[in-house]
């Protein structure tokens, strides 16, 4: 509960939507992390081509905040891409800050998945 108050509340706090060049380095792997589970994803895999189609299609619609992303979750991270999937908001870190955007648990689950969640 206190989880969803925090996303929530987080996303209150947010300015007004951005537009974010989302994309993993050419041919790099890409790290999973859930809990204690790590995964490299291959380009060659699905999963990694379904990660690749999800930041084409959440370009837009983020808002910065200015708080510290919640703990857990699913991480993902390649070169300068930092992503964290926790419950119904996606966070994402760049030079400029950090991002938040509403998503559903079902969007993310093939990571989840991949990391034996």
């Amino acid at each position: 509960m206190n989880r969803v108050f925090l996303i929530s509340a987080l996303l209150l706090l947010a300015a007004c939507s951005a537009r974010l060049s989302l994309a993993i380095p050419q041919g790099s792997p890409v790290r999973v992390v859930r809990e204690s589970t790590e995964v490299l994803l291959q380009p060659s895999q699905p999963s990694y081509r379904q990660l690749q189609a999800w930041l084409a299609q959440n370009q837009g619609g983020w808002s910065q905040v200015y708080a510290t992303n919640p703990n857990g979750g699913v991480l993902v991270s390649s070169g300068d891409l930092h992503l964290q999937f926790v419950d119904s908001a996606a966070f994402v870190i760049t030079k400029e800050g950090m991002f938040t955007k509403p998503v559903k648990a079902s969007d993310y689950a093939f990571l989840a998945s991949e990391a034996g969640t």
